[in-house]
């Protein structure tokens, strides 16, 4: 299992992770002087965790980069690749090294939109016998880490469930719309 705090940062090269201005825009973001200071502030961070992820990958080096620029620029990414090339096993080892809430959808061409969101369940409350209560059960969208495996799979509404959410940073749920614990990334 991964860990953050090892390796020491000695061990670790300090250009591994230097945006660049194509880089960046390669993500959607302008080139954001800011956003250079946030990794630069970042960097122990940032160097630590991408050595916990090369202990558990090797030879990936590109996608674990890519993988950190998502992180650092907290946006969603996709990642393409035939089976056995370690995007499960990249996004799993990211949530093990920065100790998060990590969870996975399997798309298949029965999954339905409350089976990312959640929905809403009518029981009985526990304070008051007799009377019903509406109360919510959140689906694994409210996560820090969310794995959408073969999204291609997943009819139209629950691709757009999805992408409400990866969008707008807000999930219908039931009736209504709650952004409580919305997820910071998701990889697919």
């Amino acid at each position: 299992q991964a860990s953050i705090v090892e390796p020491p940062l000695e061990n670790v090269e300090r250009s591994v992770l230097t945006l660049s201005p194509e880089q960046v825009a390669a993500f959607g973001r302008n080139a954001d002087p800011a956003l250079q200071k946030r990794v630069d502030e970042k960097l122990p961070i940032i160097q630590r965790l991408r050595a916990a992820i090369k202990s558990v990958m090797v030879g990936q080096d590109e996608m674990i980069d890519s993988n950190m620029m998502l992180l650092i620029a907290g946006d969603h990414g996709f990642y393409e690749g035939s089976p056995g090339t370690g995007k499960t096993t990249l996004v799993t080892t990211t949530a093990d090294a920065v100790d998060s809430g990590f969870r996975r959808i399997q798309g298949t061409p029965d999954t339905a939109p409350t089976d990312i969101t959640g929905t809403e369940v009518l029981e009985e409350d526990p304070d008051q016998p007799g009377r019903k209560i509406w109360r919510i059960v959140f689906g694994p969208i409210f996560t820090n880490l969310l794995l959408v495996d073969e999204i291609n799979r997943m009819p139209p509404k629950s691709q757009s469930a999805l992408l409400q959410g990866m969008a707008e940073g807000i999930v219908t749920v039931g009736t209504g719309n709650n952004t409580n614990g919305v997820w910071q990334g998701i990889l697919g």
